[in-house]
């Protein structure tokens, strides 16, 4: 568990990292919506963007080897593919009819970098999408019509782009697959030993006992109310110097 916990913390950080890259020409930007990303600019938000996927990835597969050490609870899953690992999750995890899209969307936008050798040529540019810059992907279309996973055709189909999941989507679908794995494992585990533990905790001085007093009408009845009003008293005094008594004697 703490390989996914460090593995989804540092997903957080990617995430902060490209909304970071983005910002100088995002909707904080006094520019906008005017501002054009300089490609300095471009390379910045391609590389976070790269680093967000990449780290998203290793969120899933650490997330896929939680799953395995607990095969008792949630059966035997797919080894060594995330791509099969999410869909065989698909009908165990939470609010999947909208969290698995958007998963294999970044699991796919990531196999882009991760795979070039496997995949078509392609450049990638920065594109708005609504009120945020992304970077998009953008190839020739291949003769057999065949488009790379999630990509979408356009130009009379002679070409195929393909934009940048959202992150903080990613981040959700991802996230909210815990609400679906620690309620399973905590329902597996032996508790009887927890159950007879005779263990009480020793208060110190310090701590709040019960016989601690409470402040309250002696009727156990509140029938006036009180509030606290503080005022502030400003007095100024003029400070005479030695100067101007002199001159006030002459």
């Amino acid at each position: 568990m703490t390989g996914l916990e460090t593995a989804l913390l540092r997903l957080l950080e990617k995430r902060d990292a490209l909304q970071i890259a983005r910002g100088p020409f995002g909707p904080v930007s006094i520019y906008y919506p005017e501002a054009h990303p300089t490609r300095q600019q471009q390379k910045a938000l391609h590389a976070t963007t790269v680093e967000f996927f990449d780290t998203y990835y290793a969120a899933v597969a650490a997330l896929s080897t939680v799953v395995k050490r607990y095969r008792s609870t949630f059966g035997d899953s797919p080894s060594n593919s995330v791509s099969r690992f999410l869909k065989w999750w698909k009908s165990k995890g939470l609010f999947m009819d909208e969290a698995y899209g958007v998963l294999e969307s970044a699991r796919a936008f990531r196999a882009m970098f991760a795979h070039a050798e496997s995949r078509p040529p392609y450049d990638w540019h920065t594109a708005v999408d609504g009120n945020l810059t992304k970077l998009v992907l953008i190839g020739e279309s291949r003769k057999s019509g065949v488009l790379p996973e999630g990509a979408s055709s356009f130009d009379g189909e002679q070409q195929w782009s393909f934009l940048a999941p959202d992150e903080d989507l990613v981040v959700s679908a991802i996230s909210v697959q815990l609400n679906a794995l620690i309620p399973e494992l905590g329902a597996g585990q032996d508790i009887q030993s927890a159950l007879e533990c005779t263990w009480t905790s020793q208060d110190s001085d310090q701590d709040v006992t019960l016989n601690y007093p409470m402040f309250a009408h002696r009727d156990s009845v509140v029938d006036e109310l009180y509030e606290t009003r503080s005022t502030i008293h400003t007095e100024v005094v003029r400070l005479r110097t030695d100067e101007d008594d002199a001159q006030t004697r002459n």
